[in-house]
């Protein structure tokens, strides 16, 4: 039976302020499952996390747009992935769009209370050369405070 290559933990969200603008880092921790060449048994493991860093800035209609700074696969212990792109595919393709690359994207954000906030991403209409961007217009994200009782 084969193994899973990627185990994704909790995903975290940090945001700092500066009046209109500020940074949202996005964290995910990560098991890396890598298996040999002539079958199917692990044959190396490694953990870290995977940061994603976008700045954004408030529009006067209120709606935050995003520009992707950085992405930063930091490995946990000694034991390092021999095989880096294929850990950041299955990232990509583990991690929801909007939060791996939310360049050029709008975010409406709804705060229900001091604990739970919903953000409704909106595409920009003039990126035509990304129909996934589009397909991400309405989706909504629900956040819960990590020190909630919820």
């Amino acid at each position: 039976m084969p193994q899973r290559q990627l185990l994704l933990g909790t995903l975290y969200q940090n945001i700092e302020t500066n009046d209109d603008s500020g940074v949202i880092t996005n964290t995910a921790s990560w098991e890396f499952n890598e298996q040999s060449e002539d079958d199917s048994t692990v044959s190396s493991t490694s953990k870290g996390i995977f940061k994603i860093e976008a700045s954004y800035t408030f529009q006067s209609t209120g709606r935050m747009i995003y520009t992707l700074k950085n992405h930063l696969v930091k490995p946990i212990g000694y034991n390092l992935p021999s095989d880096v792109p294929k850990l950041v595919s299955l990232l990509y393709k583990s991690i929801p769009l909007e939060l791996f690359d939310p360049n050029n994207l709008g975010m409406d954000v709804t705060f229900m209370d001091d604990k739970i906030k919903i953000v409704r991403i909106s595409s920009s209409q003039q990126s035509s050369d990304d129909d996934d961007k589009k397909s991400l217009d309405g989706v909504r994200n629900i956040f819960i405070r990590s020190d909630s009782d919820i």
